[in-house]
């Protein structure tokens, strides 16, 4: 009988180290995901030996390596609280990619008054840090600022010796009033990351497919607005590729049932800033450029050392609605940005209570030059955003509030 193409699972979880492969459980580490695509690379190695015929034996099959491919649906946690350390799989994934996870399960900074607001900054209450960049890319709730998820706001830069927190939008009125960064789940780029291995296991309706010693060598997040003439869904696609399991790369053993994920947020009723300007337009795409290699080793049974990462640039690819020159002159920022050295940042927050929120952003990036475009029915602009900083340069948090 043939297996059904749409029954599947996947689990993932973080190895102690890159050559003990972990065990999976279908309890904590199932990933929910759709468009799997298993794939693999065979190794071959030419015979060269003579057969005394014009006719040569067949190459040689060495080895193999496996890898797979899925979407992830971007969607919050849920639940009241931010889950324990290691919890969340989809951030396991987030890790592999340089991103450190924090989870703090009280409010980093208590409820305080603000002072000296401006529409973009204001000071924190005494007792906030007094270390530069402590609150980059974190969630300040501003209570004059609005109710629930748009009372919310993100911290593109902290200066931690006048305790001044910039933030990523421009108010339409200073902050005057309380501010408190929440409990959160948080994940935020930074140079220490190590690297990390990562167990696959995925199961093709009747049967179990085991990867161990698995790199990211893939990794992009798909920002769509969902309106009444598109309907989207945020979502990243990622490949991990490493080598089968030693002893046991297959097992006959049905697809386990996967609970589902809840509500899926859409990219609507939202904040997207850019340069600390309130832009309209489609989409947001972030492509991490991965390279991996692995060192040769014989003594290993795959003839090298599991993959690293040995190269990686990130950027952001915008499909933006043009706007008058009175408003944002992007190419004269973008001039600014690569003559004279300043950044530019991008913010984008959506969902809808405690748990199901997203904020995602680059608190300091470059942008390249641009020139309009046909965007379908309306004029556009695509221009890219290039990010260099790595520390606290990037980051995905999910508020508790």
């Amino acid at each position: 009988m043939a297996f059904n193409g749409k029954k599947y699972a996947m689990a993932v979880k973080v190895q102690a180290d890159a050559n003990t492969p972990a065990t999976i459980s279908t309890s904590t580490d199932m990933l929910l995901c759709y468009d799997i695509q298993p794939g693999g690379d065979p190794w071959t190695l030419a015979n060269p030996e003579a057969t005394g015929t014009r006719f040569k034996r067949g190459e040689l099959a060495i080895g193999r390596s496996r890898s797979v491919t899925f979407n992830v649906i971007l969607r919050g946690p849920g639940g009241a609280s931010p889950p324990a350390a290691d919890a969340f799989v989809f951030g396991r994934i987030l890790r592999a990619v340089g991103y450190k996870e924090e989870v703090q399960a009280t409010p980093l900074l208590a409820t305080g008054a603000i002072t000296a607001g401006t529409t973009t900054s204001g000071i924190l209450p005494v007792g906030a840090s007094a270390t530069d960049d402590f609150y980059n890319g974190l969630p300040a709730i501003l209570s004059d600022q609005g109710v629930g998820v748009k009372g919310i706001t993100a911290i593109r830069d902290y200066v931690g010796s006048t305790r001044t927190a910039h933030f990523m939008e421009t108010f339409g009125v200073a902050p005057a009033a309380n501010v408190t960064i929440p409990a959160f789940l948080g994940y935020r780029f930074w140079s220490a990351a190590p690297d990390l291995y990562l167990s696959v296991d995925y199961w093709m309706d009747q049967k179990r497919y085991k990867l161990t010693g698995g790199t990211v060598s893939q990794f992009q997040r798909n920002v769509g607005v969902s309106n009444n003439s598109q309907t989207a869904f945020t979502y990243a696609t990622i490949t991990i590729t490493g080598d089968v399991h030693p002893s046991t790369p297959e097992i006959d053993e049905v697809s386990p049932v996967v609970a589902e994920g809840g509500a899926i947020p859409t990219f609507r009723d939202a904040d997207w800033w850019l340069d600390k300007l309130s832009v309209c337009g489609s989409s947001a795409v972030s492509d991490y450029q991965i390279q991996t290699a692995r060192a040769p080793c014989p003594s290993k049974a795959s003839g090298g050392e599991a993959p690293i990462i040995t190269e990686q640039s990130r950027q952001w690819s915008l499909s933006l609605n043009e706007v008058l020159l009175s408003a944002k002159d992007f190419n004269a920022l973008a001039q600014a940005n690569n003559e004279i050295g300043t950044t530019t940042s991008m913010w984008a927050q959506y969902g809808t209570s405690t748990g199901k929120v997203i904020s995602m952003g680059v608190c300091d990036g470059r942008l390249g030059y641009s020139e309009p475009t046909i965007n379908g029915e309306f004029v556009g602009r695509n221009p890219t955003l290039f990010v260099d900083a790595i520390e606290k340069s990037e980051f995905i948090v999910y508020p508790y509030f």
